[in-house]
């Protein structure tokens, strides 16, 4: 008897598909049912994504959930790869916590 994959494992096994394409529209209609079950395998797949479009479409599903489940985890997206990780986590903090964006003054 063949065994058939939930959706939601669906969409994230595409997130590591070949297509760019395809790892675009799941990324998409993961953020449009958000669940926090699929926030470590986002800012995993976040982290090494190498499509910037992917990669806003990432940060946008992850976005999509309280702010008490991504500002905490958003440290997660400073280990290793560089740059793509500040900016991802960058882009996955400002949106939802005006203070994690710095403050730039100037004196006298």
């Amino acid at each position: 008897m063949a065994t058939t994959k939930h959706p939601t494992d669906q969409l994230l096994a595409a997130l590591a598909s070949p297509s760019p394409d395809v790892r675009l529209h799941a990324a998409m209609a993961i953020g449009t049912t958000p669940d926090a079950a699929r926030l470590p395998r986002l800012l995993e797949r976040c982290a090494v994504e190498p499509d910037f479009y992917v990669r806003e479409m990432l940060t946008w599903a992850i976005i999509q959930l309280p702010r008490e489940l991504t500002v905490p985890a958003a440290p997660a997206l400073t280990h290793g790869r560089g740059r793509r990780r500040r900016v991802a986590q960058s882009r996955a903090v400002s949106p939802s916590s005006p203070a994690a964006r710095p403050v730039h003054r100037r004196d006298g």
